[in-house]
């Protein structure tokens, strides 16, 4: 029997930041008839010629909700994952073809092979894949949705065999892991949502580590925190520089006099090759931005760029119980943040995971809100500051609440999916999710 699971948005979890999916669940009505009705006042809604809608995801068997999965382009072929669909119900890993077509490499199936993948994939040099589910695996563990298992740390190789590297406890070593980084030799890093410390905030919860995984499947803690001044429950994906640093962000922890009650407003941190902490930025949750999300960017000097989902202009109130729409800033090795663009709902909202930047020094991501209908966008930012949207998405064919980041091909073209919208006959009234191109 397939068990189709809601998206990630339509939880109801206990962590503070899955808080905004319970609101996302209240808005979703509201957000699509405020858009049929949009449609209705305007001929045509002011669009970019360039975007066109790839491929239109109908939830069996080819995968439904591609949520917070950032593709993988290999040589024009686009690598990602589906939250939820395939045979079974609990999501796929999926490849598509410069010609228009979609295969599905490998449905999961709920038990020890994991379910639920909530992040994209990464490549080793022989054409395996790497990912993680939020759920399955070790089933005696109950993961934060109430669902069986904590999740895996997952390797596809080249025939479409599935194997559970690592399969998370829940306990010290971590639960829901989130993306991954490959470095030369084929070690995975990645971070866990939950899990870790017993004793942070968040009690048996746990508040989040940064692990190896070795290709044995041998996993080894590099860092657990605390959700102190060292940040809690990181998020989204790390970056590795060249010396084997790892860099990534925590949406609780940091001043946790800020962003009340929710424990602060999160960090930015650099984990070096011993397992040792540095704080590079603590957000406020003023102008400056809150809840940040990684992946970073990483220029030649060791700046690095990115988003945070709220905090910048505290008049911005698109999501109850959350202040500000988001910034986009830079973060100096330093330790200096600048702020390169604040969101006012419009020009977009809730920026999602990360950004990418063409040879002229342009900077594109999507936000998951905003906009003409308050359904997302995908937008530019100039070297100069200048912001401009390339797509404003209407909830309809075109998708809506895109909550991955993009990619580029060779050309420029940008590629990415939504989380919802296209075929609303798919888990209706929702619709299950588009991938899209954008060429600016």
């Amino acid at each position: 029997m397939q068990c189709e699971l809601p998206s990630p948005r339509r939880m109801r979890l206990t962590s503070f930041v899955h808080l905004k999916k319970i609101v996302d669940l209240a808005l979703a009505g509201a957000l699509a008839l405020a858009a049929v009705l949009a449609l209705a006042g305007f001929a045509k809604p002011v669009q970019a010629q360039s975007f066109s809608v790839l491929y239109t995801f109908t939830g069996t068997p080819d995968g439904s909700v591609p949520a917070q999965a950032n593709l993988l382009d290999v040589n024009g072929t686009l690598y990602g994952t589906t939250y939820s669909g395939g045979t079974y119900g609990y999501g796929t890993v999926f490849k598509f073809n410069r010609k228009g077509q979609e295969t599905v490499l490998y449905s999961f199936t709920g038990g020890t092979d994991g379910a639920t993948p909530s992040a994209g994939v990464v490549r080793d040099t022989q054409g395996n894949l790497y990912g993680t589910t939020y759920s399955g695996g070790d089933l005696s563990c109950i993961s934060i949705y109430g669902t069986a298992g904590c999740g895996v740390v997952f390797k596809l190789d080249t025939t479409g065999t599935e194997t559970a590297l690592y399969s998370f406890t829940g306990g010290t070593d971590g639960g829901e892991p989130e993306g991954l980084v490959i470095d030369n030799a084929g070690n995975l890093y990645g971070i866990t949502f939950f899990g870790g410390s017993q004793t942070c905030p968040f009690g048996s919860l746990g508040c989040g580590v940064v692990y190896k995984v070795d290709a044995r499947g041998d996993e080894t803690v590099l860092y657990t925190f605390q959700d102190g001044t060292d940040g809690g429950e990181p998020n989204g994906f790390l970056t590795m520089d060249s010396e084997g640093n790892l860099y990534g962000a925590t949406i609780t922890g940091g001043n946790l006099s800020a962003c009340s009650p929710f424990g602060g407003c999160g960090v930015i941190f650099k984990l070096d090759t011993s397992g040792n902490e540095t704080i590079l930025y603590t957000f406020q949750g003023g102008a400056d931005g809150a809840i940040p999300n990684a992946s970073f960017l990483m220029d030649a000097k060791g700046n690095l760029y990115s988003t945070t989902n709220f905090g910048g202009d505290l008049s911005c109130n698109n999501i109850p119980f959350y202040a500000g729409c988001g910034v986009v800033f830079e973060v100096t090795p330093a330790g200096a943040e600048r702020v390169l663009h604040t969101f006012k709902g419009k020009d977009g909202a809730n920026p999602t995971l990360g950004l990418v930047q063409d040879a002229k020094g342009n900077f594109y991501s999507t936000t998951e809100y905003g906009g003409a209908f308050n359904l997302g966008t995908v937008f530019e930012l100039t070297a100069n500051g200048t912001e401009s949207i390339l797509h404003s998405f209407s909830g309809l064919a075109d998708g809506k609440l895109p909550d991955s980041g993009l990619v580029m091909d060779a050309k420029g073209n940008l590629f990415s999916n939504t989380s919802e919208g296209g075929d609303l006959s798919c888990s209706p009234p929702y619709g299950c999710g588009t991938l899209f191109r954008v060429v600016p």
